[in-house]
């Protein structure tokens, strides 16, 4: 049985995704972030969660998943699963990739427990519960920008940053260096992710109310008052339908400019990560949400509400890059493709496919979960420290420690997952079982994948790193929630 202590769990694990309080398990004598293990503060909600599970499922262990047919997004999960343990026997560091491995597993666990259990849950409350946090993230990250360093956060263990401070993302606006915007998180860039993520999730709760499965903005005053018309007399004592008619019109007011207001202070912090790659992902995403709002047939009623949207987005834009244009001007008008962050990238994924391409043994099965860098270190000694990363693209990074095989699960997996969505979404099918606000939730975590899917060919922290990696399985969970038969 379900219970309230498993969902405040579950919901706990949602808002402290940011937070990268840790415990060092291991790793070499001189600290290196990719070659150690650490275990945290979500880690041990995760488990907490397993737990919960396992007494509420216990004896007849029943998932909740359904499954349609063999060839499913799962069975193609555990053949990754298993090729991800198969990697282990090319593994030199053997206690990193057996980490690397258990922290695979954990993250699957939560996709399965997501998709399983979302509607229970409440997907609603799911998505407010993320953007919560991202807007408390947002604050941090005006507040860090503003004062231009760290704010002293240690219990979140917050990244120490200022000015000058070596590793520290910065840029430079008219010979002035400033800090870009962390968050509580290692890095501004998986701040921006996570932004974007959440702004996704509010674009939705924009469309169908903060709190209620009616559609602000979407009906006419008449509509509501035909609605209100038709409920059965009110008791003695109660309001007459004309004042419950103005009290929800009042709440709808209210909603509209409380979400508006959220959807500017997640903008805001966005934009003060400086991220470049993940703002320009968002935008084109942006771009294919309102293009099929705007053509698709079954999104006819939410047309006023999305003229709406796109006007307060592109509004909020306007005005944070105006408030901030010195800094915004320098970081994406004065860029180029061969400076170096960008040649950086390129270099790594160079590395990335000669490791791929070593041996067949590497070819079909990796260097070993985990064991990119280490090998990286290895076949080319004596560079600059802070160049021995991942490679900063997911697909590249898995085929080198997974295989090629591994790589191929992979991309099935995901491919699978969003063509059982999509088709779900076009027939219609999702509207008939769950009604229009599933209907447009599917929609929403469509863009949303798309949008991972992007920063995927962009950045690693997906795959590498703790955060990362809660955002992107969660929200494949959640997509799964939504399909029959995954």
């Amino acid at each position: 049985m379900f219970s309230k202590l498993e969902k405040l769990v579950f919901l706990a694990l949602i808002f402290f995704i940011p937070i990268q309080k840790r415990i060092f398990l291991f790793g070499p004598p001189e600290f290196f972030e990719w070659n150690s293990g650490f275990f945290y503060f979500t880690d041990f909600l995760a488990i907490a969660l397993i737990v919960l599970w396992l007494k509420s499922v216990y004896p007849k262990f029943n998932f909740g998943l359904k499954y349609k047919a063999t060839f499913t997004p799962i069975f193609l999960l555990f053949i990754f699963l298993g090729l991800a343990f198969i990697s282990l026997t090319q593994a030199e560091l053997i206690s990193v990739g057996l980490y690397r491995f258990v922290k695979l597993g954990e993250f699957i666990f939560l996709f399965f427990y997501v998709g399983a259990r979302a509607r229970t849950i409440g997907v609603r409350t799911i998505l407010q519960v993320f953007i919560a946090s991202g807007v408390f993230q947002s604050i941090l990250a005006i507040l860090q920008f503003a004062k231009q360093s760290s704010l002293g956060l240690e219990i979140f263990h917050e990244s120490t940053i200022q000015i000058g401070m070596k590793g520290v993302a910065q840029i430079n606006a008219g010979g002035l260096d400033m800090i870009r915007a962390y968050g509580t998180f290692p890095s501004p860039n998986v701040l921006a992710g996570f932004l974007g993520i959440c702004l996704l999730f509010a674009f939705h709760l924009f469309l169908n109310g903060w709190g209620r499965q009616y559609y602000f903005l979407a009906h006419s005053r008449s509509d509501c008052s035909r609605t209100c018309e038709a409920r059965p007399p009110q008791g003695a004592g109660s309001n007459p339908p004309e004042n419950n008619t103005a009290s929800r019109w009042m709440s709808v007011f209210f909603e509209k400019y409380f979400i508006s207001l959220t959807i500017f202070i997640l903008l805001l912090g966005l934009i003060l990560t400086f991220s470049r790659g993940v703002i320009i992902f968002f935008m084109l995403i942006n771009i294919l949400f309102f293009a099929g709002i705007f053509l698709f047939k079954k999104f006819k009623k939410y047309k006023k509400a999305a003229i709406l949207l796109l006007l307060l987005v592109v509004s909020c834009q306007l005005l944070v890059v105006a408030l901030a244009w010195p800094e915004v001007s320098s970081r994406f008008l004065g860029s180029s493709i061969d400076e170096a962050a960008i040649q950086e990238r390129l270099f790594f994924n160079e590395i990335g496919l000669n490791t791929v391409s070593q041996n067949y043994s590497h070819m079909l099965f990796g260097i070993g979960m985990g064991n990119f860098v280490n090998n990286f270190m290895h076949s080319m000694p004596g560079l600059p420290d802070y160049l021995y990363q991942p490679v900063h693209n997911i697909f590249i990074l898995i085929a080198s420690e997974t295989g090629t095989l591994g790589l191929f699960a992979f991309i099935l997996f995901i491919a699978l997952l969003i063509e059982r969505a999509a088709k779900n979404f076009f027939t219609g099918t999702i509207q008939m079982q769950h009604g229009r606000v599933a209907f447009v939730c599917v929609y929403i975590l469509l863009c949303a994948v798309a949008f991972m899917m992007l920063i995927s060919m962009y950045d690693h922290y997906f795959w590498t790193i703790q955060q990362g990696s809660l955002m992107f399985w969660i929200t494949l969970g959640l997509l799964a929630s939504n399909n029959k038969g995954v």
